[in-house]
């Protein structure tokens, strides 16, 4: 990282800034712009973000140009992990929920069954046939549309 940030920084001085400039910009005192690049001081976040800004990049860059192989080896995005949402998605989402037990079971049930359906070889064993009361879908045709959108929100397909 150090390098990467010394060759920026030998850029900006290459384009006209001066070294005070460039120190001022980064909020570090006179002279420990060497000593930051040169190992002497501590590279924190803060003065990531603020070399990104003096270049007016992303400091997403600068990570990825200083670790290519971190970004290379990871398997998963962050948004893998935390889904953003607005408000009025989340508002969505929570009317989307089931309203009584009856339907939190049936959904259930549904969810269940398509996995099973899912997992099942073809050519296996069929499900047995659901009653016709009405008191468990048989089919994901006739599941009310919340369901649609309960899995919209947990990132299932309604295949």
């Amino acid at each position: 990282m150090r390098q990467l940030l010394r060759e920026a920084a030998e850029a900006l001085l290459a384009a006209g800034w001066t070294k005070r400039d460039l120190e001022r910009r980064l909020h570090v005192g006179s002279g420990n712009l060497d000593k930051r690049l040169n190992g002497e001081g501590k590279l924190t976040l803060d003065y990531l973000m603020d070399f990104a800004a003096v270049l007016d990049i992303p400091p997403s860059q600068l990570l990825l140009l200083a670790y290519p192989e971190v970004e290379a080896g990871a398997r998963r995005n962050l948004s893998d992990w935390i889904a953003r949402r607005t408000p009025v998605e989340r508002r969505a989402a929570l009317a989307a929920l089931p309203a009584t037990r009856v339907e939190l079971e049936n959904l259930l049930r549904s969810v269940v069954r398509d996995e099973l359906d899912r997992r099942r070889p073809s050519g296996g064993p069929q499900p047995a046939p659901q009653p016709a009361n009405g008191s468990s879908p048989s089919s994901i045709d006739e599941l009310p549309s919340w369901i649609d959108s309960f899995r919209r929100l947990f990132g299932r397909s309604s295949s």
